[in-house]
């Protein structure tokens, strides 16, 4: 019976995929307070039995649970985001993201280490205990409570050649270890070293901003910073002009306002994401959903100035961009 419920349990689990999306573990000057770890799912997805973890990783101690977030019978808000932080460092999160408000991030000294470590999720019925060994022998394999299922997982060395990152996607930078490390907003696939990039931070210990001269060597030419409980940036950055595009019809087009939207993608789950930009490149709407190839998706324009509109669409790693033009009779 026990193995027969597992078997239901885990497809659903898993199928709710959880990203680590986001994290700041060394900011300039005092930790505490602005060290943060941010998640990822489906937009108004409800979350059980999710892990987020922090594994050591320095030879001395591979494998010990540095920290765990147990998220339990929680629902996603519209962006799909859910953040580890502290108010006493980010007062004024999204109230689309689901914010995580623990106070050991104000912890003195901050409470992740700065050197080797996994930053993990996990699906699993069987709680993770913080401080015990997952890697018992060191060979670089977690051993894991029964049915636990590693969902991502991304982290990086202090350059010791023992240390051990688990899960696959290792980061690099030309100068250190990393301050902080961001995915790109269109790459979802667990694992991939390249959904990521990375770098030092500027200023107070508060910072946002990147140090250019020290990041990853895929850092987005265009520039970018953290985005604590909102959308990573730059959105579109890893996608290059030979990645796959979304075909979508925007009809009637031109309208005065009201477009209707449909996804010609049999192979495509939904649109995850949608912008809309005028004429000068201002954005105008942003948009979360949860929207399945076939359906109709109403889009309405209709309370802003007539104009020439860019929308661009995003979905399983894939984007789009149609012209809407937006022209009133009177």
């Amino acid at each position: 019976i026990r193995i027969f419920l597992m078997s239901l349990l885990l497809p659903f689990g898993v199928a709710a995929q959880v990203l680590i999306n986001e994290v700041k573990v060394n900011p300039p000057g005092a930790d505490e307070k602005y060290e943060f770890i941010e998640i990822r799912s489906y937009p108004n997805t409800t979350l059980n039995n999710i892990y987020v973890c922090v594994f050591e990783g320095d030879s001395s101690n591979p494998g010990v649970l540095d920290r765990v977030f147990r998220v339990m019978n929680t629902t996603l808000g519209s962006s799909g985001l859910m953040l580890f932080a502290t108010s006493l460092g980010y007062p004024n999160v999204p109230s689309d993201c689901v914010f995580k408000d623990t106070l050991v991030f104000g912890i003195a000294g901050g409470i992740i280490e700065n050197g080797t470590n996994t930053y993990a999720t996990f699906f699993s019925t069987i709680p993770f205990v913080e401080g015990s060994d997952y890697d018992i022998d060191n060979d670089g394999q977690l051993e894991l409570p029964t049915g636990a299922v590693m969902m991502d997982a991304v982290g990086w060395t202090n350059g010791n050649p023992s240390a051990i990152v688990y899960g696959g996607a290792v980061l690099s930078q030309a100068v250190g270890t990393p301050d902080a490390a961001v995915r790109f907003y269109s790459n979802s696939t667990a694992f991939s070293s390249s959904a990521w990039y990375c770098g030092d931070l500027l200023g107070a210990a508060s910072s946002l901003d990147f140090d250019t001269l020290e990041t990853s060597a895929n850092f987005p030419s265009s520039g970018a910073v953290l985005t604590p409980g909102s959308h990573n940036e730059p959105l579109w950055a890893s996608l290059s002009e030979h990645d796959k595009l979304l075909s979508i019809l925007a009809f009637p087009n031109p309208s005065a306002g009201l477009f209707q939207l449909r996804l010609f993608e049999s192979s495509i789950v939904g649109l995850e994401y949608l912008e809309v930009f005028d004429a000068q490149g201002k954005r105008c709407l942003s948009k979360s959903l949860q929207y399945r190839s076939g359906e109709f998706l109403e889009l309405d324009l209709s309370g802003l100035p007539d104009g020439l509109y860019h929308l661009n669409y995003f979905a399983d790693n894939t984007c789009g961009k149609v012209k809407l033009l937006k022209f009133s009779s009177h």
